[in-house]
C-alpha cells in the first residue's frame, strides 16, 4: 500500500505534465448509471401576514429652513499639461443641517 502511494506521488512530481490520458485513466468507466433524484416532500408553512417598513435614510429637512448654495471652483481653469480649458463633468449636491444657534 505504501509503495502505491509513493509511486503515485513520484508520478505526480516527476511524471509528464501534459493533459494526456494515462492507461489507468482510460481503464476507468466514464459512464454513470442513471440516477433518479429524490425530491423532498414539500411542507406547507403558514406565515403570519405583516407589512415591512422601508427605511430610506434620513427624513427630508423641512422647507422652511434656510438653504444656501455654495459653489467651489478650482483655482486653475486650464489644464497644466495641454492648456485646454477644464470642463465640469459632474455635480455633488448635499444638504447640510445647522443648528439654530449658528444663525
Amino acid at each position: 500500500m505504501h509503495q502505491n502511494i509513493i509511486r503515485l506521488a513520484n508520478q505526480r512530481t516527476y511524471g509528464p505534465k501534459t493533459e494526456k490520458l494515462s492507461s489507468e485513466q482510460l481503464a476507468l468507466s466514464f459512464e454513470l448509471p442513471p440516477v433518479q433524484p429524490e425530491l423532498p416532500l414539500k411542507e406547507e408553512v403558514v406565515v403570519e401576514k405583516h407589512t415591512r417598513t422601508v427605511r430610506r435614510g434620513r427624513k427630508e429637512l423641512p422647507d422652511n429652513l434656510p438653504r444656501e448654495e455654495v459653489v467651489y471652483l478650482p483655482e486653475e481653469t486650464h489644464c497644466s499639461c495641454c492648456n485646454a480649458e477644464l470642463v465640469q463633468i459632474g455635480e455633488l449636491s448635499q444638504l447640510v443641517h445647522r443648528t439654530f444657534d449658528e444663525y
